[in-house]
């Protein structure tokens, strides 16, 4: 997953600022941001699904003209890995969409709804290894064995391939940490200071 563009989601502007601004003010402040958390993670979502699509028409295709049992195995693991990661970022985005568009949510309610999406963004991230990198790497490493190369240049392949996938759930880890941890601090925040405004 390619998360570099929540570092333009979440500002550096310190609740501890915002306590002189009205609860509207405050709401509107925090929905803009959520807004533009939301738009950032449609496309991530649609590209990695448009990726996972694509992937699954190559190896589907693949899996009917290639001899070796690995090269098959290979594709039926990816597209298997696809249908599963198009799965999860579709279920972290479920929300409760009914009461999330109804004008009549209290500040305190729409915050909330925003709470629960941020912690499945959370939740997807800190997981990203066993549904995103462990089945695609599965993938990986039967393709590498299919194509029989002498065993350290398997080998090398595989190192490399460990490296890349350690990188990227260390990116996702990152993000967890530096964009998503303050943002749902930030909600909680707002949410301790629309019920108590003046403490």
């Amino acid at each position: 997953m390619e998360l570099d563009e929540l570092k333009s989601i979440w500002k550096k502007q310190k609740v501890e600022e915002q306590e002189y601004l009205s609860k509207e003010q405050l709401v509107m402040m925090l929905n803009n941001k959520m807004i533009s958390f939301d738009e950032e993670i449609k496309k991530r979502d649609w590209r990695e699904i448009g990726t996972a699509i694509v992937m699954s028409v190559i190896c589907g295709v693949l899996l009917f003209i290639l001899d070796s049992i690995w090269f098959k195995l290979s594709c039926v693991t990816i597209i298997l890995a696809s249908g599963l990661i198009s799965y999860k970022l579709w279920a972290a985005r479920r929300t409760e969409e009914g009461e999330e568009l109804n004008p009549n949510v209290s500040f305190k309610k729409h915050l909330c709804i925003e709470m629960q999406k941020v912690k499945a963004q959370k939740k997807l991230l800190k997981s990203v290894l066993w549904w995103y990198l462990l089945p695609l790497f599965i993938g990986y490493l039967f393709f590498m064995i299919g194509f029989n190369f002498y065993w350290f240049i398997t080998a090398g392949f595989v190192i490399f391939g460990l490296v890349l996938y350690a990188y990227i759930w260390k990116l996702n880890q990152d993000a967890v940490s530096k964009y998503i941890d303050p943002m749902i601090t930030g909600i909680k925040n707002a949410i301790q200071f629309i019920e108590h405004p003046d403490v």
